[in-house]
C-alpha cells in the first residue's frame, strides 16, 4: 500500500480553511479576509517601494562601474 501523507499534506498546505461553526464564525471570516487584504496591501506597498529604489538608484550621478 502507498503512503499518500506528503501529499496530503501538500493539500493541506493550499486548501482554503473550513468554514467555520458557531456564534464567532461571521466574524473570524471577515477578520481572516480583513487579513488577507492586507497582506496583499503591504505586499503592493513593499513591491512600490524596491521598485522607487531601484529606479532611483540607476538614475544616481554616480560615474559608472568598472571591474578591473
Amino acid at each position: 500500500m502507498m503512503n499518500y501523507t506528503p501529499l496530503q499534506s501538500a493539500e493541506n498546505l493550499f486548501r482554503a480553511p473550513r468554514g467555520e461553526v458557531g456564534s464567532n464564525a461571521e466574524k473570524l471570516l471577515n477578520l481572516r479576509k480583513g487579513m488577507q487584504r492586507r497582506k496583499r496591501e503591504l505586499r503592493d506597498t513593499e513591491r512600490k517601494v524596491r521598485e522607487t529604489a531601484r529606479v532611483e538608484g540607476q538614475t544616481s550621478s554616480a560615474p559608472p562601474r568598472t571591474i578591473v
